[in-house]
This record gives structure tokens, C-alpha cells and sequence, in this order.
């Protein structure tokens, strides 16, 4: 007998990450208190790889991709993984499953890493149940577990203030977001009186407009402090710039893209017959975003922020491929923007990695100070120049090709407006380079960093590993897109269904 979609998911892969997360933090402390802090972190990093990569074997096989089963487990029909979910699930998996290769060798000499790593996989099974759940009090709650052990991480370097501060600023503006989304949740079942968003939208369609209206501005604004769109961002420059670089690769290249899900889903859901409203409101936050996202990064002389900005600015162009999607009804936007979200995890996780690498090295992190550690460090600093000309959009690279989807969207509506989006986000690629450029040239140059000799000691496999894998990525989704597209083009298909349905 073949399990149902919602039990497969709860019992196969939800499960194991939370009780993982337990084994993972009572071993490793017992072995901390036994063997010392480094043995145990090692046995709590082995016990999360075991569990993420099985779960993530089963993911690859699960067979019920595609389908949507309504919820005929009671309560269970709070998860009702689709083709969207399976999309994102394929993408947070070998992101959590790198990073955690990387803070082997990268958390080495921090204290407590017993707690990192069951943090770790409490953040993955709420990234796993947010783009799992049709169930408006299903999502809030793995979201906020999700949120919560985000916090955590950022701050883990306790013993420094700016994480302190940093988690501090998380907390309370996520809050804000959250208080904001929940209005906007509360709000459809007052009306309403359905929890199911599959419900929610069929009797969302004899409402006023004003009340759906409200929601609908709730519910962006919410999830969109989460998704840091401008002006809704200040908790993320110091966020990512403050957390271990392994935490700042998963805050940038996969947690804000699960808070943009979050808002994707329930528009598509329950708001999907205010398609061009929705996409009225998408394309401005996300001309605003990528705009503002691109400028700021240019003044900062701190690499961590101005990776951080980036972010903003590429959130941009997510926005803006669900945006044209919407409002023009096109099925290239949302391949666009979905391609994006999965070309951007593997480019900005690789920046951030191989500049941990090198921040931990020459011990600065200001982009002056970092003259010639890509010349010490050539295959760390050919890493960050790929992962940079990626996010910049040069041909050759995977960046280039799903920003060019969303190009064509452009172009090819025929519109004035359309012909506009796109010559702006053309426009932003270029701007873009006015900082990836100087840093790859500042890395590159002659001199030693923060001038003194480097620390010349070989990097440890476990942190070249995934930089190396990341890299590969890259370069092939750059000249082989179609090796990424499957899941992209089920997505895709999902979207229409449910718009459709």
C-alpha cells in the first residue's frame, strides 16, 4: 500500500530532521563532555549528514511528484507537498548538506558546535515544512521555527558583539514581519472561517475587495520583511555579515527565497484571481529592490555587506520574474524567476564560503585590506571570481542564463512596460558590476593582505569540498541549463495548475 503525500512527508522526512536534531545535540554533548568540544562537534556534524543525506535520498525518490492530494489524513492536510515544494526541497538539501561538509573544517575551533549542528537541522525542517504547507497555521509555525533557529545561528559567535547585535535586530524586525503576516492570515479566516488555503480560496471569491485587498497587502508586507525586499530589509546587512559564513551562504542563498515561497504560495493559492494586482505590487518592490540592493553594495568597503546587498538586489530579480508572471500571465517570468532562485542558492553560497575562507585567513574582512589573497589562494579566490561573475550576469555562467529568461519575458510581451523591466534589470547587471569587479581586481592584485604575509596552511578538504562542488555548478547550469530545469518546468507546470485549478 502506497503511503499518502502528507504521511510520506511528516513520517520520511520531517521526522527524522527534528529528532535528528535531538540525537545530534545529546551525542555530541556527551562526547564534548567526554572527548572534549572538537570530538563532540564532529559527532554532531556526522550525525546531521547522515540524517540530511537520507532524508534527501528519500526526497530524490519520493512518487508522488507532481500530484496534490487534498489532505485524506485529518490533520495531516496541513502538508500537501506539490512540484513547488519538491522544487525548493531539491535545492535546500544539497545547500544544508555543503555547508555542513564546510563547518567541519570552517567551525573547527568554536566552542559548542554540538548546538550549531542541531540548530542546522531544526532550520531545515522548518525551510521543509514552510514550502510544504497549505495549512495557514502550519505555515506560520514552521516558519517561526524556521525564523527561530535563524536567530540562533546568526548570534552562535556569542563572544563577539556585533552577532549579538545582529541576532538582536533579527528578532525584533522578523517579529514585526511575523505580527504583520499573521494580521493578514488572521484576517482570511475571519472572513473565511477556513485554516486551508485551497479552501480559503474558494470562498475568498464572494468576499468584498477591500478585506482581500488588506489581506493581500498584510501578507506581502509580512512575508516580505522575510523575503528582504525594499524597504523591508534592515535586519539583513548585518545578519549575514555577522553570522558564521557558512550560516550567511544558507541566510542568503536559500532562507530569504523560503520567506518569498512563503508569500508565493498563498498568492497563488488564495489571491491567484488578483493575478496583474499582484503583479502590479511584485514588479515595483522589485525594481525598488534590485535598484537599491545594487547601489548600496557599491559604497560598502566591508565584503560580508556588500555580499549582503547583493542578496537584496538579486531578490530583485526573483521578484521581478514572479512579478511579469503574474501581470503578464507568462509561464517564461515564473521559469525565470524560478530558475533564479536555484541558479542564485549555488552562486551566492559559493561567494560566501570562499570568503569565509579568506576572511578567516588574513583575518579582515574589509575588501582594501584583502589585496592579493586571491593570488595566495588561487583556487578560493578563482571560486569567489565565478561565483561573483555569476551574480553579475557575465555569459558563461548559470547567473547569465536565468537572468536572461527573465530578459526575454520582458521583451518578448511587447509592451512598452515590458520592454521597460527589462532594460532596467539589464541596466542593474551592469551596475552590479561597479562592485564585483573592484573586489575580484582587489583580490587579484599584488601585495599581501592587510599587509602582512598570509597565513599560508592548507585549507582543509572539508571547506575546498564544497567550494570546489558549488563552483562546478555554476559552470555547468551556465552552459547546460537544461540539467536544471527539469524540476523548474514541473514548478512551472504546478503554478499553472493551481492558477488554473
Amino acid at each position: 500500500m502506497i503511503e499518502s503525500p502528507e504521511l510520506f512527508w511528516a513520517i520520511r522526512m520531517l521526522l527524522p530532521l527534528f529528532l535528528g536534531a535531538v540525537v545530534s545535540y545529546v551525542i555530541g554533548k556527551t562526547t564534548s563532555k567526554l572527548k572534549g568540544d572538537r570530538m563532540g562537534g564532529a559527532v554532531a556534524a556526522a550525525i546531521t549528514l547522515v540524517v540530511t543525506i537520507a532524508v534527501y535520498i528519500m526526497c530524490l525518490t519520493y512518487p508522488f511528484a507532481g500530484q496534490t492530494v487534498g489532505g485524506q489524513v485529518g490533520w495531516l492536510k496541513a502538508l500537501d507537498p506539490d512540484a513547488l515544494s519538491l522544487f525548493m526541497v531539491k535545492i535546500i538539501f544539497p545547500l544544508i548538506i555543503l555547508v555542513a561538509i564546510y563547518s567541519l573544517g570552517y567551525m573547527k575551533h568554536d566552542l559548542g558546535t554540538d548546538k550549531y549542528y542541531a540548530l542546522l537541522l531544526i532550520m531545515t525542517g522548518g525551510m521543509v515544512g514552510v514550502v510544504s504547507a497549505r495549512d495557514i497555521v502550519s505555515l506560520y509555525v514552521f516558519f517561526e521555527i524556521l525564523s527561530i533557529s535563524s536567530y540562533c545561528l546568526v548570534s552562535f559567535r556569542k563572544e563577539a558583539w556585533e552577532p549579538i547585535e545582529a541576532g538582536f535586530k533579527y528578532v525584533i524586525t522578523n517579529a514585526l514581519g511575523s505580527t504583520v503576516a499573521i494580521l493578514g492570515l488572521s484576517l482570511l479566516y475571519m472572513y473565511t472561517g477556513s485554516l486551508y488555503m485551497p479552501e480559503i480560496a474558494a470562498r475568498i471569491s464572494g468576499l468584498p475587495e477591500l478585506p482581500v485587498l488588506v489581506a493581500l497587502i498584510l501578507v506581502i508586507t509580512g512575508f516580505g520583511v522575510k523575503a528582504a525586499m525594499v524597504p523591508l530589509h534592515s535586519w539583513l546587512p548585518d545578519a549575514h555579515s555577522a553570522a558564521p559564513s557558512g550560516i550567511s551562504a544558507l541566510l542568503s542563498g536559500i532562507v530569504i527565497q523560503v520567506g518569498f515561497f512563503a508569500m508565493l504560495r498563498l498568492i497563488l493559492t488564495v489571491f491567484s484571481i488578483q493575478m496583474q494586482m499582484v503583479g502590479t505590487i511584485l514588479i515595483v518592490f522589485a525594481v525598488i529592490t534590485m535598484t537599491y540592493g545594487n547601489f548600496i553594495a557599491i559604497a560598502q568597503t566591508d565584503i560580508k555587506r556588500m555580499l549582503a546587498y547583493s542578496s537584496v538586489a538579486q531578490m530583485g530579480y526573483i521578484i521581478l520574474g514572479f512579478g511579469v508572471g503574474f501581470y503578464f500571465q507568462s509561464a517564461n517570468g515564473f521559469t525565470g524567476g524560478l530558475f533564479h532562485i536555484e541558479t542564485h542558492a549555488f552562486m551566492k553560497a559559493l561567494a560566501f564560503l570562499s570568503v569565509g575562507y579568506i576572511i578567516e585567513k588574513t583575518g579582515t574582512r574589509q575588501i582594501a585590506e584583502l589585496k592579493g589573497a586571491g593570488r595566495m589562494m588561487p583556487l578560493t579566490g578563482i571560486a569567489f571570481t565565478i561565483a561573483a561573475l555569476g551574480l553579475a550576469g557575465i555569459p558563461a555562467f548559470s547567473g547569465f542564463m536565468s537572468k536572461l529568461m527573465i530578459y526575454k519575458c520582458g521583451f518578448q510581451a511587447g509592451t512598452a512596460l515590458g520592454v521597460a523591466l527589462s532594460s532596467i534589470a539589464i541596466a542593474n547587471s551592469i551596475i552590479s558590476l561597479g562592485y564585483y569587479m573592484p573586489a575580484i581586481h582587489t583580490l587579484f592584485s599584488a601585495g599581501d593582505p592587510a599587509g602582512v604575509p598570509l597565513n599560508r596552511t592548507g585549507a582543509s578538504p572539508s571547506i575546498m569540498l564544497p567550494v570546489v562542488v558549488m563552483a562546478l555548478v555554476t559552470l555547468v547550469l551556465g552552459w547546460y541549463p537544461e540539467l536544471g530545469l527539469g524540476p523548474v518546468n514541473s514548478a512551472v507546470t504546478e503554478i499553472f495548475r493551481i492558477i488554473g485549478g
